[in-house]
């Protein structure tokens, strides 16, 4: 029998060591299934995180994008986001495949978006706003934000950020800066209303007393004397002056209207001759207004003022070119219809209104002329005073309408007024007296009231022509006295609206209280329209335009007098 050649303690010792080697065997296979395990849950994590990467990026409302630093600024990695901002695929950008970003960048904002690269690579982040054009040569506004990375060493890697539209937004900011601007416009025009409104009614009342004076000179002087031709002249220059008040006052919107209904198809047919003589040869005319148009209510002279600026403004427009010059018509159903974006009447009533539009061809307007064009004496022109488009203004919004310009530069502009429409149950009223003879006289005493002492002097040596005895008072506290001392002897009073301390309609109402029956002709320089409403059915017997020509103050006197009691409606 063979000795064995391992004691038993050798034979441990194998074992053990078999037994270990086996443990190890079994730990490192355990260890590469967990190894492996690790790797399968981390790539599927990463797998799962780069998706809701993925769907986070696709989802947001722009593009993600990683751009080189160098000279083309080419992307290295942008998401399909930038496919719904500029209609190209995102592979087109990557490395300047099929095109350049820079490409689609609106050609007046590339410096803005080269821009960016500058505050980048100066270590800071960026924030810019320009415009791209799409693939269907749409243009909308975008927002880029983002930031430079660099490497250890300080050097520009790349740019990282996110670029989205914000059309909506930037469109929404200007539309509310034109409004704060039309708004800011409409105020000043209204303060120079105010101004160019109260100088011409101061004005007025010195034309009165050159009017009134020269006339009575004429009426007192020998035909053949030699001064009479130098007074006509001083005559002829007055009424050019006055002339140019109610073109100051249809500015401020308180001009001297005689309203009644106005078909524009008849009045603009009847302009034709003039207008075609007006304006230049090479302008084609085309006059388009529905015949179904209801009349407006307002001041034919007036109205036929606007339509006559507007279209040989538009002429001129043309600059002696070749070019069209349009009239259209519409009708709109109410007032909510009239464009927000207008120059308007601070009360328009309720109700249809007409839209004349005017469109030329010409040269067209700056954002800085339109925005001054109604100023007073503001003109582009080499002759001209600068007051026939305020004057339009003015007459737009006295007949409580709306007036629109759009205009660019090159593309010719377009003039739209909104004018109310009559009611159906609207009479035509007028603020005019019947001709009256040249030789009628009257008699009684009539108590004259205006704060302006020249007024008071010419106003009072004409009624005395005509036959009346006058006594005057300088403001409505002495007149309301006086009439309280003579009441019963006074026949008429000739009371100025506009006065100190006691203006016309409070010295009026003092004088219904003291007598019921008193006849009163109210003397202003402003609107008879806006006298109507402020005396509608109080008794008033009548209105009488500042400067009035003895002549016109007999007709007044003769057309209500001869009527024994006042009217409610007697203007």
């Amino acid at each position: 029998m063979q000795a064995s050649l391992y004691t038993p303690y050798e034979m441990a010792q194998e074992l053990a060591a078999l037994l270990i080697l086996a443990l190890l065997l079994l730990f490192g296979v355990f260890m590469l299934n967990h190894f492996v395990g690790s790797i399968e849950r981390t790539t599927a994590a990463l797998k799962e995180s780069e998706a809701t990467f993925r769907t986070m990026v696709e989802n947001l409302p722009g593009a993600v994008y990683r751009s080189k630093a160098d000279a083309d600024r080419a992307m290295l990695y942008v998401s399909e986001g930038i496919e719904r901002l500029t209609g190209y695929p995102a592979e087109d950008f990557i490395d300047n495949q099929q095109r350049s970003y820079a490409s689609v960048i609106h050609e007046k904002d590339l410096s803005t978006w080269y821009s960016r690269y500058k505050k980048g690579s100066n270590g800071n982040t960026y924030d810019v706003k320009y415009r791209i054009r799409r693939a269907d040569d749409k243009v909308v506004h975008v927002q880029d934000k983002g930031r430079a990375l660099f490497d250890e060493a300080g050097n520009l890697l790349w740019l990282n950020g996110f670029v989205w539209d914000v059309t909506a937004s930037v469109e929404a900011e200007e539309k509310q800066l034109s409004l704060e601007r039309q708004v800011q416009h409409v105020q000043k025009l209204k303060s120079l209303g105010v101004l160019s409104g109260g100088v011409a009614h101061d004005f007025n009342n010195l034309l009165m007393a050159i009017m009134g004076h020269t006339e009575l000179a004429l009426l007192t002087m020998e035909k053949t004397a030699p001064e009479r031709e130098s007074v006509k002249h001083i005559q002829r220059a007055a009424r050019r002056a006055a002339d140019l008040c109610r073109q100051l006052l249809a500015y401020s919107g308180r001009g001297a209207f005689e309203i009644k209904k106005i078909h524009l198809n008849t009045l603009v047919s009847e302009m034709i001759d003039l207008l075609q003589t007006s304006i230049s040869k090479k302008t084609a005319l085309h006059i388009d207004l529905p015949n179904d148009l209801p009349p407006v209510l307002g001041d034919a002279t007036q109205i036929n003022q606007v339509v006559m600026n507007l279209i040989t403004n538009a002429s001129e427009a043309l600059d002696g070119g070749n070019g069209t010059v349009s009239v259209s018509g519409e009708i709109l159903a109410s007032e909510k219809e009239v464009p927000a974006d207008c120059f308007r009447a601070e009360d328009m009533p309720a109700g249809r209104y007409i839209c004349i539009s005017v469109v030329d061809t010409g040269c067209g307007m700056d954002e800085e002329t339109v925005e001054r064009m109604f100023e007073p004496f503001f003109t582009t022109k080499v002759t001209g005073r600068g007051l026939g488009m305020s004057a339009v203004l003015g007459i737009v919004r006295g007949h409580k309408g709306a007036l629109r310009v759009t205009s660019r530069v090159g593309r010719g502009t377009t003039f739209e007024v909104f004018l109310p429409a009559a009611k159906k149950d609207t009479h035509s009223t007028t603020f005019m007296t019947s001709d009256a003879a040249d030789d009628w006289k009257g008699s009684g005493l009539i108590l004259l009231v205006d704060d302006e002492e020249a007024l008071r002097l010419v106003a009072e040596k004409m009624l005395e022509h005509m036959g009346f005895s006058v006594v005057t008072a300088a403001n409505g506290l002495e007149a309301v006295d006086i009439y309280r001392k003579m009441n019963g002897d006074i026949e008429a009073v000739i009371l100025d609206l506009t006065m100190p301390e006691m203006d016309g309609e409070e010295t009026f109402r003092e004088l219904k209280r003291l007598d019921e029956n008193v006849r009163v002709i109210i003397a202003s320089g402003f609107s008879m329209q806006e006298i109507e409403e402020r005396f509608e059915n109080k008794g008033l017997l009548g209105a009488l335009h500042k400067p009035y020509t003895m002549r016109t103050l007999k007709k007044a006197l003769r057309a209500h007098l001869e009527d024994s009691t006042p009217s409610d409606s007697s203007f």
